[in-house]
């Protein structure tokens, strides 16, 4: 007879985003017990980038607008191609090419599975081709592998144990992360975040127009695409956008379950993406957010009537992209005319008190 251990089947996602088990026949005098490893409620993690971090192309044509090189070989062919594709261009040309209501969020960019262990159609799916790779991917794709291995239950001792980074820092206070004020999760809050699944998607905006507009695509995103994915069995369809089988959009669909399997999402932000989040729950009062965690939010976005000077500081100095504006814009007043009429980018330029956070005259 064959030994009496315990048989652990664990889950794995397909290309339709949805979770499932492989198992083997036995022999009938096997009676070991097997136990298929699944968590059965879903939460998604929604991630808003900062602004500039979404790739843009119009809406009309589909040509790209719009898509900061990666910091890797081939970001840095792409960034000589789109060195050579704007040296000449006037002022005029780039601006038309940036007006506002011309563009969309671009979901065609590459894609860095990295350690999320998903199909790369999923990640196309979940939007993170609109999102910068070389910036967001590897961190969008260890948030998912961390979240989902928050803790392991040990059948022999009937016992469950945090591993990996809730075992490590799982319960270390906000405080030593640098936030002000907030409490550590205790242990059993920690092993109750680990029946979840956590599905990280991305939220990619037009960055052009106002965080109120970007605000309400989002709650659009979440509302009528992400939970009805969980809940309804609904397809998700990205168009125009290669799924890496020959086929020009992207699709996933999950079966339409018996009773919910998400209920809110959790939105996670980078700099600008904070105040999208902010007009998000605020402005268009979206009640399917469970909580918003802030990261880098940075003075000139907690204070923009003084400090947005940065925005042009950002163009020069900042990202792997600061190299190819300082060629594309030889001044600041070409840089200025380029944004004039977008909405988001002119609400971070700098007022009349940009002389007294910055280092010279006002305006130079």
């Amino acid at each position: 007879m064959a030994e009496s251990h315990t048989v652990f089947i664990s889950s794995a996602v397909d290309k339709s985003g949805d979770q499932y088990s492989s198992a083997i026949l036995t022999p009938a005098d096997d009676q070991r017990e097997k136990i298929v490893l699944a968590k059965p409620y879903v939460i998604p993690v929604l991630f808003l980038p900062g602004i500039m971090g979404t790739n843009l192309r119009r809406s009309d044509s589909k040509k790209v607008v719009w898509r900061p090189p990666n910091l890797d070989m081939q970001g840095a062919m792409d960034a000589i191609g789109q060195l050579l594709g704007y040296l000449f261009k006037s002022t005029e040309q780039r601006a038309d090419e940036l007006a506002t209501e011309k563009a969309e969020v671009d979901p065609s960019g590459p894609i860095d599975v990295g350690e999320s262990g998903l199909p790369k159609n999923v990640l196309v799916a979940r939007g993170w081709g609109a999102l910068m790779r070389s910036s967001y991917h590897p961190f969008m794709a260890q948030l998912q592998n961390l979240l989902n291995d928050l803790a392991r239950y040990d059948f022999e001792r009937c016992q469950a144990d945090l591993k990996g980074w809730a075992a490590e820092s799982g319960q270390e206070s906000p405080r030593e992360w640098g936030a002000k004020e907030g409490e550590a999760l205790t242990r059993e809050e920690v092993l109750h975040a680990g029946n979840y699944q956590f599905d990280v998607w991305a939220g990619g905006y037009n960055w052009l127009q106002s965080n109120k507009d970007s605000g309400a695509a989002i709650k659009d995103l979440i509302e009528n695409t992400i939970l009805p994915y969980y809940n309804e069995g609904k397809r998700v369809v990205i168009k125009d956008t290669p799924d890496g089988e020959g086929n020009n959009q992207c699709t996933i669909q999950r079966k339409k379950p018996n009773r919910p399997m998400a209920e809110k999402v959790i939105v996670v932000t980078h700099s600008m993406g904070g105040l999208v989040s902010r007009a998000l729950t605020e402005i268009h009062q979206c009640d399917k957010v469970m909580g918003v965690s802030h990261g880098v939010q940075r003075p000139q976005v907690r204070l923009p009537p003084i400090n947005a000077c940065a925005q042009d500081s950002k163009v020069w100095n900042s990202y792997s992209w600061g190299a190819m504006l300082l060629t594309l814009l030889p001044s600041s007043r070409k840089h200025r005319a380029d944004w004039s009429c977008c909405p988001l980018p002119t609400t971070t330029v700098g007022n009349h008190g940009y002389g007294c956070v910055t280092r010279g005259p006002a305006w130079t």
